[in-house]
């Protein structure tokens, strides 16, 4: 049987099964190619930082002419608890929109879980953000309802979803007994608990947050912090209190004259 196109050179007669021989060969090799790639990429995810900010800048709002950020570089890692310190004005909220990807800066990337953060389809169930708002801003009337709002739009239901809701509960010190309360119906303080528990029961690796504990009570402030230690959660507070800072984190930098050095 001849094989079409010929004696390939040397005049030595080509089989049907060198050329399936080959075939095979080849995909193999594209294979092993293919899962060494596979494995580099999952080796950098799994060895990249939980949040990266690379060389940022944002000109918004400078002073003296000068960027408000430059060339700011700042990596965040698992389970760490960071807190920035500064007064009020300094760009501390600006920072906080900028990480949580809310603005885009005008320089430098970022990164969330080892993806740029703008292609993070499931930030929610990573990035957790909470704003110093003088009242939260519900979308539900009742408090089982707003923090079982968003798990549930991403499909959570039944035994987990209640489990989920019981636990944010529990970690934002809201009694059972006050689950099927009108939000209304609250004080600042217990509706400064349920916004933090609607974005605990996402389950999320970091925490950004705006003046935590703000609306509690010095025990009631002191005893959240001692309850979000107990999980494995970064965090990053923006606050202009030294005390609140050191309640809350382990790692705190400053914004001084010139701006916010991280080192």
């Amino acid at each position: 049987m001849r094989v079409q196109g010929g004696h390939p050179p040397g005049g030595s007669r080509a089989e049907p099964w060198d050329f399936a021989v080959a075939v095979a060969v080849k995909k193999s090799v594209t294979l092993v190619f293919a899962s060494c790639a596979l494995n580099m990429r999952r080796r950098r995810y799994l060895m990249a930082p939980l949040f990266f900010m690379d060389t940022l800048s944002w000109h918004g709002f400078s002073r003296q002419g000068k960027p408000l950020f430059s060339s700011l570089t700042w990596k965040i890692a698992d389970g760490e608890r960071w807190a920035v310190v500064g007064p009020e004005g300094c760009g501390k909220s600006t920072l906080l929109r900028l990480m949580a990807g809310l603005i885009r800066p005008d320089g430098g990337h970022l990164w969330l879980s080892g993806q740029p953060l703008a292609q993070v389809a499931n930030r929610a169930e990573i990035l957790g953000v909470l704003f110093a708002e003088p009242v939260p801003r519900f979308l539900t009337p009742v408090v089982w309802e707003e923090v079982a709002l968003t798990p549930s739009a991403c499909g959570v239901t039944g035994t987990v979803l209640q489990q989920r809701v019981a636990e944010a509960l529990r970690e934002a010190g809201i009694p059972e007994v006050l689950a099927s309360r009108e939000l209304a119906s609250l004080s600042m303080a217990q509706a400064a608990r349920v916004a933090l528990a609607a974005v605990l029961v996402m389950q999320p690796r970091l925490l950004l947050w705006d003046e935590p504990g703000r609306d509690l009570s010095e025990a009631g402030e002191r005893a959240l912090a001692r309850q979000l230690r107990e999980k494995p959660l970064a965090s990053v507070v923006f606050t202009s209190r030294q005390a609140r800072a050191e309640l809350f984190a382990d790692r705190l930098v400053y914004w001084e004259e010139e701006g916010l050095k991280i080192s």
